[in-house]
């Protein structure tokens, strides 16, 4: 399961990235998008103006890689003209990025996604979940994604040689 659907990305920037979970954001962009993130920026730590003035600077060390502005909020079209940042934000808005939103996602809708998920990513480790089984884990970790990773690590660690996992596990 794709978070970003059937929607083609060049692997050219910017990308903005909205969910309320900033665990989901990171996984997006890593995970989904294959973006290798060199350095983050605290949205919090400094004016608007400095943090386009630092993402603006080249790297002394390193090539121009990707840099991630974690919990930005508002208007963020200052940064729409870097082609290597990626914009991690609970809510936010911006033209010229690709975006992917999940910020105002209705709640059956994120837990139909989380299961969906769930189902995709035990089949990554080679193991199968019973869906009645994924839907519960989600419950269970109450959507949060990060809880819900580490569950599926246990149980596929839980199952060892077995392929199934089912609500008994």
């Amino acid at each position: 399961m794709s978070f970003i659907g059937n929607r083609n990305w060049d692997g050219n920037g910017p990308v903005l990235i909205m969910s309320p979970c900033a665990f989901e954001r990171r996984w997006i962009a890593e995970k989904e998008l294959g973006i290798v993130i060199e350095r983050t920026l605290d949205f919090e730590s400094q004016p608007i103006n400095a943090l386009v003035s630092e993402v603006g600077t080249p790297s002394l060390f390193g090539g121009n890689g990707w840099i991630a502005i974690d919990g930005a909020k508002g208007k963020l079209d200052p940064f729409a003209s870097f082609g290597n940042v990626v914009i991690l934000a609970a809510s936010g808005s911006g033209k010229g990025f690709f975006t992917i939103d999940y910020s105002k996602e209705k709640p059956w809708d994120r837990k139909g996604r989380l299961v969906k998920w769930t189902l995709d990513t035990v089949s990554k480790f080679g193991k199968k979940i019973e869906p009645q089984a994924a839907a519960h884990l989600v419950e269970l970790t109450l959507g949060e994604m990060s809880l819900l990773y580490q569950e599926i690590e246990k149980l596929v660690t839980f199952v060892g040689t077995g392929d199934i996992i089912d609500h008994t596990a």
